[in-house]
């Protein structure tokens, strides 16, 4: 398990600020971690904090890879989650490190979607130069989620939703949001329960240079015709969204049990269930 915080500024962290930052970091983490970094890059504009422990696929070092040179660090590479190799026959299946992550990226120019169509699994991997130049995304259906923040002088990216709060010394509720989880059981879309904080929507991807922290969408991944927050409040659209959902998957079931004689189905005793 690996846990990943990378802060943003458009001016240099000094060393008091260097400090905090880590004593924060350290103080939001709420497991036993077996490992520890925190590296600053491009003239500290970049703050990165890794925790990790060893799990069934990966050791803490297998989690993270410090392409450097001379004792300058060029790069850090940071994987949490797991992911393989789904393409090739003599590859296919390989369980990827971050080191292999890295290989990939850079003989794809750092193409993220090049990279999402070479692997499967559960995944998030952020990329971050001593150039300034960041890349984060996960795999396309976000299972494992990333988080962002960002305002006039510092943007956030992390894996773990509780770090930023801690971080930032405070924060806000989204009552908005959260007013859908009585009702669905999660919040729609890419809010959070905290304002200011989003979730990387599926197939998008993070970019960041200089501060400036870009989302990239993917149109493909994105529910075309959405409604509007305000119509969704309305009862009537509101019953409407809902019926169509249940007609759409209600149509996909039997198109799936239509397709095949035996079709393997885990009743796990969770609301999907």
């Amino acid at each position: 398990m690996g846990i990943f915080l990378l802060r943003s500024s458009f001016t240099a962290f000094d060393q008091n600020q260097e400090e905090r930052l880590i004593q924060s970091a350290k103080q939001a983490i709420h497991i036993q971690y077996q490992s520890y970094n925190s590296y600053f890059l491009a003239n500290h504009k970049l703050a990165l904090f890794h925790f990790a422990t060893d799990n069934y696929f990966y050791s803490t070092n297998e989690q993270i890879y410090v392409n450097q040179s001379e004792g300058i660090i060029n790069s850090i590479t940071l994987l949490q989650g797991y992911c393989w190799s789904s393409v090739g026959t003599e590859s296919a299946g390989k369980i990827l490190t971050a080191f292999d992550v890295y290989l990939m990226l850079r003989k794809h120019n750092f193409d993220s979607e090049r990279v999402r169509d070479l692997i499967a699994g559960e995944y998030a991997i952020i990329y971050a130069s001593d150039d300034g130049n960041v890349v984060a995304f996960n795999d396309r259906l976000s299972i494992e989620h990333i988080y962002y923040s960002k305002n006039r002088n510092v943007s956030s990216i992390t894996n773990r939703i509780a770090l930023l709060p801690h971080i930032d010394g405070q924060y806000e509720y989204n009552l908005e949001a959260m007013l859908a989880l009585p009702l669905v059981g999660y919040m729609i879309g890419e809010d959070t329960y905290i304002k200011g904080v989003s979730r990387l929507p599926q197939g998008a991807v993070i970019k960041l240079y200089n501060g400036e922290l870009r989302v990239d969408e993917n149109k493909n991944w994105i529910y075309q015709n959405a409604p509007s927050k305000a119509d969704v409040k309305n009862p009537e659209v509101f019953n409407q969204i809902v019926e169509q959902g249940v007609n759409e998957c209600s149509a996909n079931v039997k198109a799936i049990f239509n397709s095949a004689e035996n079709i393997p189905l885990a009743l796990t005793g969770g609301k999907d269930s």
